[in-house]
């Protein structure tokens, strides 16, 4: 299980936006690899990461749809 906490904090941060699924799974099994007996610190560490670029990745990404939507139409429409 710790094993799995590290592979899925790894790549919750290689495909961040993915961070938002695979962080909290790999928190959650190292909690019970924790629980079995096993150090499973650096998937903890992976997971919190992973759980932050996802958020920080959706946020960004949420952001840009309103920029795109809201702001740059007001902006292309002073120009005509």
């Amino acid at each position: 299980m710790a094993q799995t906490a590290l592979v899925l904090g790894v790549l919750g941060i290689v495909v961040s936006i993915s961070g938002l699924v695979l962080g909290p799974i790999a928190l959650s099994q190292a909690e019970r690899a924790e629980d079995a007996g096993a150090d499973a610190t650096a998937g903890r560490v992976l997971g919190w990461l992973a759980t932050a670029f996802g958020g920080l990745t959706a946020l960004s990404v949420g952001l840009n749809i309103v920029f795109l939507i809201v702001v740059l139409p007001r902006f292309l429409g002073a120009w005509s």
